[in-house]
């Protein structure tokens, strides 16, 4: 798929399937992460993924009580640190 049709045919999901996750499906979607640029070159960034309920329950509630991001079977929280950066090259990452 070339990148502009992929951008016109994109979807914000609100409704998911309930089942699990596959294994080997998350990690690619972690490895691709990996693979991504970050804001600000904040090269320091994890991914945390959610599988239970009342933490998933949390995190819908903390992004504007979005009900639909509990009803996700899996969550992957991207997180950084909101220090300034210092790459191993000196440069600031700001």
């Amino acid at each position: 798929m070339d990148v502009h049709k992929a951008i016109r045919s994109r979807q914000s999901i609100r409704a998911y399937d309930p089942h699990e996750v596959e294994e080997d499906k998350l990690e690619r979607v972690l490895d691709s992460g990996k693979l991504s640029p970050s804001a600000g070159n904040r090269q320091e960034r994890r991914f945390v993924v959610v599988r239970n309920a009342r933490i998933r329950q949390l995190l819908s509630e903390a992004a504007n009580n979005q009900k639909f991001v509990a009803e996700a079977p899996v969550i992957i929280a991207a997180c950084s640190v909101e220090t300034e950066y210092v790459m191993a090259c000196g440069q600031s990452s700001f």
